[in-house]
């Protein structure tokens, strides 16, 4: 398992908030998920607002494939990972 091998000390969950920042079902979702992981390692989890991260990854791609700087198409996949990237420095930023 993951935890294991990698040892972390705390567990950066996305929680979507609707745009008026109320609790989304999703993010309700996302926060029994961190409750969960929190009471199976006895890790603390830190839940960051994902809210815009995959629009915003979506103009990044967008932007990088206009101007020639990626080939491939955008695919989901390559949001997920460039919204997962932008939510970690979001609490890399509130961290320093």
């Amino acid at each position: 398992m993951l935890v294991g091998e990698w040892e972390p000390d705390t567990f950066v969950i996305g929680v979507p908030y609707n745009m008026d920042g109320s609790e989304s079902r999703m993010g309700t979702q996302a926060m029994e998920f961190a409750q969960g992981l929190s009471e199976k390692f006895g890790l603390p989890v830190e839940p960051i607002d994902e809210q815009l991260t995959s629009a915003e990854a979506s103009m990044l791609l967008r932007d990088q494939r206009q101007t020639g700087q990626r080939r491939r198409r955008v695919n989901k996949e390559d949001i997920d990972s460039l919204s997962a990237l932008l939510i970690a420095e979001t609490w890399l930023r509130g961290n320093e």
